[in-house]
């Protein structure tokens, strides 16, 4: 698979987990989730760079993701604590996209849409073997054939806008081919996307409607899920004081025990002469 209910999402997300510098942002998903199957069901979420965005789809997507273990990576995080929430882990298909990766692999627009067409295409044949499937479906089709709704988390959406190919017209029908995978779609029981930049510096008019977007520039929401709090900041420091200290001791107690071996060191030899 290479969206559909993957172990990506929860793959990565352990190794944030691990990290010194972790946050609990768990909140967020029963916060987002209220939104699940309701007309304003479509999230975006863009802020700069290194705001946490892609640990927090990793996050999401390790929660929801069919076939995770979520009980096990989450346990101890506040959303363990919200029982109705997390009594729905573990319970959704869904589709992963990091487009950044993605555009890694492309030289140009149209290699990059046709390769997540393709793939996203295999998995649900492959996800759905009873399915039947014409050439003439396109994803849209597909996804309504399976009868499921899907949680859609993509991430870096706009990634593709700052490649070197891109032209004017690519960039509108990289618009009009999202809008019509999501807009007023029944398959989707929850959509978020992350960005950079908000969605109106690529879109004019009404395809992204759909997308009620939360950024540093205009409409403010789920700012806490997102960068670190002052309380948090302090929060890490202690942790990276407490830990400077703790090794600063431990590299006394070496020392220390290197000095007793040394002065030890002669009483022994002494001692095996005399015998």
């Amino acid at each position: 698979m290479y969206y559909l209910d993957t172990a990506n999402g929860a793959s990565m997300f352990r190794e944030a987990r691990q990290h010194t510098d972790f946050v609990d942002k768990s909140a967020l998903i029963d916060d987002l989730y209220r939104y699940a199957r309701k007309e304003n069901k479509y999230r975006a979420i863009t802020k700069p760079r290194r705001f946490g965005k892609t640990m927090a789809a990793n996050m999401l997507s390790a929660f929801f993701t069919k076939g995770q273990d979520a009980e096990e990576l989450f346990s101890g995080l506040v959303v363990e604590e919200r029982k109705e929430i997390w009594g729905l882990r573990n319970s959704f298909q869904v589709i992963h996209m990091d487009f950044l990766p993605e555009l890694g692999e492309a030289h140009s627009f149209t290699q990059f849409l046709d390769r997540i067409r393709i793939r996203l295409r295999m998995d649900l044949v492959e996800a759905f073997p009873a399915m039947e499937v014409t050439d003439v479906d396109d994803l849209p089709s597909l996804l309504s054939k399976t009868w499921e709704s899907f949680v859609f988390i993509l991430d870096e959406w706009d990634a593709v806008f700052e490649s070197g190919f891109m032209t004017e017209e690519d960039r509108l029908s990289y618009v009009l081919f999202l809008r019509g995978l999501f807009k007023n779609r029944a398959y989707v029981h929850l959509a978020l996307f992350t960005g950079i930049l908000p969605i109106a510096k690529y879109t004019s008019g009404s395809p992204m409607n759909m997308f009620h977007e939360f950024n540093s520039f205009g409409r403010i929401g789920f700012e806490e899920y997102y960068g670190f709090s002052e309380e948090e900041i302090q929060g890490l420091i202690e942790n990276r004081r407490a830990q400077v200290q703790e090794r600063q001791v431990k590299a006394q107690e070496r020392k220390i025990k290197a000095q007793e071996s040394q002065t030890q060191a002669p009483d022994r030899r002494s001692q095996a002469q005399e015998r």
